[in-house]
């Protein structure tokens, strides 16, 4: 309903420091990535902050900083339990353990096949797929570590997100278009565009496959028909999009919850805005491919 859960000033401490992104694990635990931390922690480097559903701190005072983490900007829960990290400062990802332990070595995985990373999500196999801002790849990492395959697809990929049907769908920043790659690797589409898709950023999927992208520099959201559709790639919003006339700036992330609700947030605002029941509700917390409640 928009009213704050949280301590008037947020929750606090716990080593949070420039966060950029999270997830909610299937613990209903809250995982965010701090890109930068103080010098004594990691270098300067940034961290992990891990927090409980009531705000508490599990992650200790300066939370996670092993395997690897340099400049975190993504990250996004796996359904057995594992946190996947990308590292926009060297170029790599990191496996956390529900606890927090590394599982990705002392300096994480893809190096030499990724670039810039600054977003991440997780596919059926448990593999995990990063955006490279600094390229027009995305790349597949196993649990392992032993698959690193980057695929060509895409411009400046800014968001990525798995549908119900073994799709990716990229947000391309720089070609104001929208990328579909199979998860086998496959390109199904180098970009749908529309007058509406400005400078896309975040992106996720509703319980009926459609997709749904922030414009950063359009300030306003928009909608894509799914693999569901016959009319797959179908930008079916308004020629500026929708919210238009909700006063988003920059809006940046996006996710939708149980009832259908579209909730947004206005990076040059210090806000949220919600969406009443604009899209199809989805099962939460979204870990894995989405499903219906």
């Amino acid at each position: 309903t928009g009213t704050p859960i949280s301590p008037s000033g947020g929750y606090a401490g716990g080593g949070l420091y420039e966060s950029y992104g999270l997830t909610i694990d299937n613990k209903d635990n809250v995982w965010v990535v701090n890109e930068e931390s103080p010098y004594a922690v990691n270098h300067g480097h940034g961290t992990i902050t891990e927090l409980s559903s009531s705000g508490q701190f599990i992650s200790g005072t300066d939370g996670y900083s092993q395997g690897g983490i340099f400049f975190p900007e993504a990250v996004s829960a796996d359904v057995n339990g594992n946190i996947w990290v990308a590292n926009y400062g060297n170029s790599s990802g990191t496996l956390l353990d529900s606890s927090g332990s590394p599982l990705s070595g002392v300096s994480g995985f893809g190096s030499g096949s990724m670039s810039s990373p600054v977003a991440v999500a997780v596919g059926a196999n448990h593999n995990a797929w990063f955006a490279n801002q600094g390229s027009t790849t995305i790349t597949e990492i196993s649990p392992d570590g032993t698959k690193v395959l980057p695929v060509a697809c895409c411009n400046g990929p800014s968001g990525i997100a798995v549908d119900q049907y073994n799709n990716l769908w990229i947000a391309n920043y720089f070609s104001n278009s929208i990328s579909q790659v199979t998860t086998s690797g496959v390109v199904v589409s180098m970009g749908y565009t529309a007058s509406s898709v400005n400078h896309p950023n975040g992106i996720a999927v509703d319980g009926s496959g459609n997709i749904w992208i922030t414009n950063y520099q359009g300030n306003s959201i928009s909608e894509i028909l799914g693999a569901g559709s016959t009319y797959m790639g179908t930008v079916v919003a308004p020629a500026n999009g929708y919210g238009t006339d909700a006063g988003l700036q920059s809006p940046r992330g996006i996710a939708i919850d149980s009832s259908g609700n579209v909730w947004v947030s206005n990076s040059a605002a210090n806000t949220i805005t919600n969406f009443l029941g604009l899209a199809t509700p989805t099962k939460t917390p979204s870990i894995g491919q989405p499903e219906l409640p």
